[in-house]
């Protein structure tokens, strides 16, 4: 704390405070907005039991039990 004044020579200080100019908006120009093309979702095909089953054979054996 080297640079602290002695008590009778220190400095009053004035806050100044200045206005602010108002500026005018400028006025933006809009951008149109360009359509998004909507994706067709693929329908998935439902399996047949048989088809099912066959799948499951490949699995563990628990699981066979627990879907049919």
């Amino acid at each position: 704390m080297a640079n602290m004044k002695k008590k009778g020579e220190r400095m009053r200080k004035r806050r100044r405070r200045r206005r602010k100019k108002k500026r005018k908006k400028k006025k933006k120009k809009k951008k149109k907005k360009k359509k998004k093309k909507k994706k067709k979702k693929k329908k998935k095909k439902k399996k047949k039991k048989k088809e099912r089953r066959n799948e499951l054979v490949h699995t563990s054996p628990p699981a066979v039990f627990a879907a049919t």
